[in-house]
């Protein structure tokens, strides 16, 4: 976590800085994530969440966290916390992890008690934005979504030289920090033409056809 922590927070700080240069790709034949998506919710019982930028359910971004796992809310019923110390800066960082019984739900990581959510990682398929997009569908099929923005360049050293996103909210796939790659031939001699400091931008193509979106990280660092 302490890893996915750093990683994240630089690669997110560069997409802040980067965003507005990222271009929309092409929102023609948009495919519906809810029945693109590999992995749907899981028991018709088990309830459903709409994630925005301002966060899901009880889980508000720009807020501190209030741990709602004894209540009937239905999204997450336990908490796992650690905690580790950042040599750079000598500041305890403190690594939240919400389950629903055996589920991943969530996680985000802490600066004190009263610190509010900046960046917030949803695993669970049973939490969707409103327009479908979820954990499990095809990363190409996230990029096809209305609004997408898709972006990559060798100068970017985090998530493989690749920035998927909608708005503010990130989607990450199953090479994050496996030493995988997500790229297509193409789409690497694409990325590698761009300048240094700059990024091309990318379409479904570009990305290998059995990536899929493992994390979709809401990111409000910037505000």
């Amino acid at each position: 976590m302490k890893q996915l922590f750093l990683i994240s927070l630089a690669a997110l700080m560069l997409v802040a800085c980067k965003g507005n240069k990222a271009q929309s790709t092409d929102a023609g034949n948009m495919p519906d994530a809810t029945s693109a998506s590999s992995n749907e919710a899981q028991a018709n019982d088990a309830k459903t969440f709409v994630m925005t930028e301002d966060g899901a359910g009880s889980l508000k971004m720009m807020q501190p966290f209030k741990d709602m796992s004894e209540s009937d809310e239905g999204l997450y019923n336990k908490v796992e916390q650690d905690s580790w110390v950042d040599e750079a800066s000598g500041m305890t960082v403190y690594d939240y992890t919400l389950y629903q019984d055996e589920e991943k739900v969530a996680g985000f990581s802490l600066t004190g008690a009263e610190a509010p959510i900046v960046m917030l990682h949803i695993y669970s398929p049973r939490i969707s934005m409103s327009n479908g997009a979820r954990t499990g569908m095809l990363m190409r099929d996230f990029m096809k979504l209305k609004g997408a923005k898709a972006e990559g360049g060798e100068g970017m050293d985090w998530n493989y030289g690749v920035s998927i996103s909608i708005g503010k909210i990130h989607a990450y796939g199953w090479w994050m920090g496996e030493g995988g790659d997500v790229l297509t031939e193409q789409g690497k001699n694409k990325a590698g033409s761009a300048g240094l400091g700059d990024y091309a931008k990318l379409v479904p193509e570009d990305i290998l056809p059995d990536a899929t979106v493992t994390d979709l990280c809401i990111y409000r660092k910037d505000e």
